[in-house]
């Protein structure tokens, strides 16, 4: 299980689900420390929706945790798709805008200024990319 991704494991979980299987704590805490792992690389906001189900499924009567962990599932898969959503939505600008400091025609220091201004935003976009790479490599949404 230790090199399984959190939606590999929960299509396990589904199907012992589907055929009243039981559910083994061993596969519930790897889950939900998997899920921990996601919810670190998200804004305090969505880190706290995904945290709360994390505690709702540790809270759970052995009936209640297959619709726990499922809820948490698809709390964690939509927040990964709109991080990629948002992440996407205007993935040419941060290069578009470096690109175009470059080859401004303004005055020597002006230029190094844009140049170095656009730069740090498409480093700060290019590492937001990264961390949801990240994101994208441990949910396996």
């Amino acid at each position: 299980m230790a090199d399984m991704t959190f939606h590999e494991i929960m299509k396990k979980v589904n199907q012992l689900i589907e055929s009243n299987g039981e559910i083994s704590q061993d596969m519930i805490r790897h889950l939900l420390d998997m899920a921990n792992k996601i919810a670190n690389c998200f804004d305090d906001n969505n880190r706290n929706q995904i945290v709360q189900l994390i505690n709702k499924v540790e809270r759970s009567n052995a009936a209640e945790i297959p619709g726990a962990l499922q809820r948490l599932e698809q709390k964690i898969n939509e927040l990964v798709i709109n991080r990629i959503i948002t992440d996407m939505a205007d993935i040419s600008t941060p290069l578009k805008q470096f690109s175009d400091a470059v080859l401004s025609s303004e005055a020597l220091q002006r230029k190094r200024d844009l140049v170095d201004q656009k730069g740090q935003a498409l480093k700060q976009f290019s590492g937001r990319l990264s961390r949801t790479a990240s994101i994208v490599a441990v949910a396996n949404a």
